[in-house]
């Protein structure tokens, strides 16, 4: 299967980060293609991405933005099993490969995990998280020129209550990523770490992949007040960090 990273000019600095992650964390024969959408306007992203996918004729393709950073290895079981349910229902359109801390309505008993349906109504139900896509859906909802922000925003809203399917998994994942993106318009050259292993963060300054100095837990308003010590605790950022219980119950396992 393919695996397209989507990234640009801003933002391709982070590819070695990303890479090193990959790396360590999914072993399994995935075709990595990065997809340079170069300087092209943030206006058309939708339209620079489907420019540079229409030819493809693959059922099932992965999206992912270069900023989405792996932190756990690569469970190839639930990978495999959820990938085979979502071909068994043509009307499946999304299998986002990660967690959420929603919990939706149970779809499915498998061995240790759950497949759990995204509810119709949900906000962000399309959704620029890395994820499977069946490519005639993807593309017809790029065919839209818009920037990344109104492709989840506007499509989310526009496909509530359409009767596709979009699937996740509880309890396992095939995969989990961080949250938020590493990089933020909100704050230039800082690089958000939030949910990435201590020693993984220690071993990328020591690689020189980035200084600590240009770290912080969190990219959502006020996460400057939670610039790093060098222990890289996620204890310092309790009372400092928005939402903090839910980063914990999303990240807590890697700061144990």
């Amino acid at each position: 299967m393919k695996f397209y990273t989507i990234t640009c000019d801003e933002t391709k600095s982070i590819l070695p980060v990303k890479k090193f992650l990959t790396d360590k964390y999914i072993d399994y024969p995935f075709n990595f293609i990065n997809l340079d959408i170069e300087s092209e306007p943030v206006s058309e992203w939708t339209t620079s991405v489907l420019n540079r996918l229409k030819d493809i004729d693959d059922e099932y393709i992965i999206l992912s933005l270069d900023d989405c950073l792996p932190m756990t290895y690569f469970n190839q079981k639930v990978f495999d099993e959820t990938m085979n349910y979502m071909k068994t229902d043509k009307n499946i359109v999304r299998y986002e490969i990660g967690h959420t801390t929603t919990k939706y309505p149970l779809t499915k008993n498998m061995d240790g995990y759950i497949i759990v349906d995204i509810p119709q109504d949900a906000d962000y139900r399309l959704s620029t998280q890395t994820s499977v896509w069946r490519t005639d859906y993807l593309f017809d909802k790029l065919s839209v020129t818009d920037d990344p922000w109104n492709f989840e925003k506007k499509f989310s809203d526009e496909c509530k209550g359409d009767g596709k399917r979009m699937i996740v998994t509880e309890n396992q994942w095939a995969l989990r990523w961080t949250r938020h993106g590493a990089l933020s318009g909100r704050y230039p050259n800082r690089i958000n770490v939030l949910g990435i292993k201590v020693s993984d963060i220690k071993e990328m300054i020591n690689l020189g992949y980035f200084n600590a100095s240009e770290l912080q837990y969190g990219n959502m308003p006020g996460s400057p007040s939670a610039i790093l010590k060098e222990d890289f605790s996620i204890e310092q950022l309790r009372g400092k960090l928005q939402w903090f219980d839910e980063h914990v119950e999303l990240y807590g396992f890697n700061y144990k």
